[in-house]
């Protein structure tokens, strides 16, 4: 597959699919193992536990209403309210910071950061 990087948009859309459809598994197995381990306690005993909770939990209200696994669902849910679910991404990236805070920042920062500097406008006229 070919991703045109000019739009934006569907380089956006790309990456949310891959989010969305990595996020489950990555916890599903934690949750295997915690509990083949019977480890449960540390899904709210340990930041990681917390935060990788918190960013499960947020994923699917981000991604899915948008894309795979339920466009139908892009059609009767309304633009205000698709809008206002893709600001838990500010709380997802959040919880991902502070999740794996050794190798996340890199991971959101560098992105972030591109992201900003195409946001800027530069009227040298």
């Amino acid at each position: 597959m070919d991703i045109d990087f000019g739009d934006m948009h569907t380089v956006h859309k790309i990456f949310s699919i891959v989010v969305g459809n990595e996020t489950m598994p990555h916890s599903f197995f934690h949750l295997l193992r915690w509990g083949l381990n019977i480890e449960m306690n540390l899904l709210w005993q340990t930041a990681a536990g917390m935060t990788g909770f918190i960013a499960a939990a947020v994923t699917p209200l981000t991604c899915w209403p948008m894309v795979f696994p339920f466009p139908c669902l892009k059609k009767r849910i309304s633009f205000e309210v698709r809008k206002g679910l893709l600001y838990l991404s500010i709380v997802w990236a959040i919880a991902l910071l502070f999740h794996a805070p050794s190798k996340i920042p890199w991971l959101i920062g560098l992105p972030a950061a591109v992201y900003k500097l195409s946001t800027i406008r530069l009227d040298i006229l």
